[in-house]
Formats: C-alpha cells, structure tokens, sequence
C-alpha cells in the first residue's frame, strides 16, 4: 500500500560552546511527500543549520520497522579531485561508525561521529536510504533521529577545545571510560546512553541530562552500582579491564588519534586503489579513441550533421558513465565523427548535468580566443544518434573494445574463444 513519508526533527550534539552565539544549531531530517509503494527506496537529506560547532554525536535511527527498513547510511559523495579525476569525499570528517540494524538498539539505524577538531560548517552531515516494505499499511511513516551521548572520551575531546579555546594548556591525564567498562562486564548495556544505562541498572537520574556537573554525578552513580552488583573493588575493576585505558597528553587522546591514523592509512591505501583503477580505465578510453579515429576517417556518408567533427563530453559524464561513454564513442565513429579528449580543440562539448564541469573553463578559454565549440545538452546530443540515455544504460561495452581487451587479458583458451568470436575459425569445446 502506499504511504506518505513524513520526517521529524530532533536535536542531538555534543556541542562547543561559541562565543557570543546568538543562535540554535538544528538537525533536520528531509520530508518526502510522495507516495511510496512496495519496494520503492527513497534517500533522506540529514542537515544541520545554524552551527555553532560540535565534535561528535551518538544517534539513534528511529522509524515505524512495520513500513520501511533502512537499507544504507550515506556518508560520502562522488567528486573531483585538483588532478581532475574522480574521487569520494567525506560529508564529515572525523571518525563514522554506521550500523544499519544494531542489535542493541532495537535493530534501529545507528551512527557514531567524533573528531578532534570542532566542526562548524552547515549542510549535509549524511543521507538515509529507506525501503517501503511489503503490505506496509497507509499513512506516514515518521523517522527520527534519537540522541545517544555517553562516552567519557566525548567529555575529553570537549575538555581539550575548550583549553585551546582559551590559550590553557590541556590536562595530561590517564582516564576509563564507564560506558565501555559497562559493556565489558554486561554486553546487553554495551553503548547505551546515560539515562538507558541508569534505567538497566535501576538507578534514579540525579539533575538534568546532558548537564556537564550532573552527567559526571551520574557516570559515578552508574560506577558504583557496578561496583555493588559485582561485589569488588574499584581498583578489582579497573585491573580486570587494562586495555580501557585511555591516555590525554598534550591535547591529544591516544585512543581518537590512533583511530584516526588507521582512518588516514585505510583512505590512503584506497584513494591509491582507485587511482590504480581510473588511469587503467583512462588508458584503455585513449586506446579506444585512437582505434576508432581510424574507423572514422574511413566513413564515407557524409550525411549524418556530426560527420567529420570533433566531440567532447564532460569530465563528470567521461569518469562517472564509462560504458556508455565507450559506446558514444562506437557510435561516432560509425557517423564519421571523433571523439577528443581536449575539450578546447572540439567543434561540440556535451555537457551532462554539471555545468561547472572541470571542462568547461578550458572550452570558454577556447571561446574567447576565437574558436567555435557548440555547447549542448545530452538529451540533444544523444538525438542526434538516434540514442536515449535509458538505451545507453542498457548497453554493454562495445564488441570490438572487448576483443581487444581480451587480446590483452586472456591465455591460449582465451584466444581460441577470440578467434571464435571473431568468426575466424570454428571453436569446439
């Protein structure tokens, strides 16, 4: 049945304070009001406005498990990097920790971020991507975002902006954190919140939440059950978990500090996976054009309006769309037509959906100086060959790209399949 997707809005930071600030940070969550029927999937723009900054925040992903099932926390965005080539950037930066069903909450959504750095931008901090369930019942189906926030090391962080904030020398100082402690001994508590945590236990919350003096009063109180339900000492404790340990010096805390070292590795040893990837993939597009300048200048019909001219596509479209870029340019050339790299030097770009393609400054440079490049759109472009981007979607790479490609890549089975393919002789298996 169709529903209506309706969004609540709920506030949750550990926030720094800002001085003379004279406005509230909100998070929003993005309402949808179309219609949803089964097996429709619809992403949700999580945003903050009016920043004053935070560090990190610990939310819940609260909605009706009856009409949708979170299906992917979307942290990162398709980009270009200085080079001009594709890569993914970081909505936040900091630590993020994602789980799309956490068992200790429900089975809910659950998203963690924490940086030594306050951050104060505005806009998107990350998108959800739900799915309409099956039989799901009509009427909206709210989502909200819970705040968790029950972690010493979060204090810490806190503690350490403001002595930069104030020119004061941070504090060294070894310290635990009770909420890990808590999980170590009884896994059912592990990541609760200060209030859930006092509620397992069956303690009264003294004074307010979130307020720094009670929050600690109560991080003790929750201590010293443990300490009665276990019957040792707080030293026994603390001996039985040594790895808990954390260490502040200079500012620093030895536990965020080494998360985000392994961050920096991790997107390191990645970016250069995908690095790898673009230019064997660019290297085979440049091949691919020069092979098919060949066929181009041996077409005779003159008819088609592209004959004979040079074509550039966005950047976006060239790194994003590769397969249907490689048919482009099968196409192409078939109409006597050549596909050029340098967007300066063709007689049409085709842009995709950024105007701003990194392209772009080059081919109104060109313009400038005289030379005449046509600026249209895909849609009107694609026309032209009698293309729609839908039928592009559902092509595969070109036959004679993927000939070549296995001349390069496949053993003596291989080349018998390619000569098969070819039509050159008669491959019996």
């Amino acid at each position: 049945l169709a529903i209506l997707v309706s969004i609540a809005m709920v506030m949750g930071l550990m926030l720094v304070p800002a001085m003379a600030a004279d406005t509230t940070p909100t998070v929003t969550v993005q309402t949808v009001t179309e219609p949803a029927t089964a097996g429709d999937t619809v992403t949700l723009t999580v945003k903050i406005a009016g920043n004053t900054g935070f560090n990190n925040f610990q939310w819940i992903v609260d909605y009706d498990t009856s009409k949708l099932e979170l299906k992917e926390f979307i942290t990162s965005y398709e980009t270009i990097d200085d080079e001009g080539e594709p890569t993914t950037a970081n909505y936040l930066n900091g630590e993020i920790v994602t789980n799309i069903a956490n068992p200790l909450k429900d089975n809910k959504g659950y998203i963690t971020a924490a940086t030594a750095s306050v951050i104060t931008k505005n806009g998107t901090l990350f998108k959800l991507t739900f799915e309409d369930k099956e039989g799901a019942a009509a009427g909206d189906a709210v989502v909200s975002i819970i705040s968790e926030k029950f972690a010493t090391v979060n204090d810490v962080i806190y503690l350490n902006d403001d002595c930069d904030r104030f020119n004061k020398k941070a504090i060294d100082y070894k310290f635990y954190d009770v909420q890990k402690i808590l999980g170590e001994f009884d896994s059912s508590l592990k990541n609760l919140s200060l209030e859930n945590a006092m509620i397992s236990l069956g303690i009264e919350f003294k004074g307010n939440l979130h307020d720094a003096k009670d929050d600690a009063l109560n991080s003790m109180l929750v201590l010293k059950r443990m300490k009665e339900n276990l019957n040792i000492s707080i030293n026994e404790i603390l001996d039985i978990v040594p790895n808990l340990v954390d260490i502040n010096k200079d500012g620093e805390v030895e536990s965020v500090t080494l998360n985000r070292m392994i961050r920096l590795e991790n997107a390191t040893e990645n970016k250069s996976k995908r690095n790898k990837t673009n230019k064997k993939v660019l290297a085979e597009l440049k091949k691919y054009i020069e092979m098919k300048k060949i066929e181009a200048s041996n077409c005779i019909d003159d008819t088609n309006p592209l004959f004979g001219k040079k074509i550039c596509f966005s950047r976006n479209f060239e790194s994003h769309k590769i397969k249907a870029a490689f048919n482009i340019i099968n196409e192409l050339a078939a109409v006597g037509a050549v596909y050029d790299m340098k967007a300066s030097q063709v007689d049409i770009f085709v842009i995709d959906e950024d105007e701003n393609d990194i392209r772009m400054t080059g081919v109104r440079h060109a313009q400038e100086n005289g030379k005449d490049i046509k600026i249209i759109n895909l849609d009107e472009f694609l026309k032209v060959l009698n293309l729609s981007i839908e039928e592009l979607e559902t092509l595969d790479y070109p036959q004679d790209y993927l000939v070549e490609r296995h001349k390069n890549e496949t053993t003596y089975f291989g080349n018998l399949l390619l000569d098969f393919y070819k039509g050159e002789k008669t491959c019996l298996i």
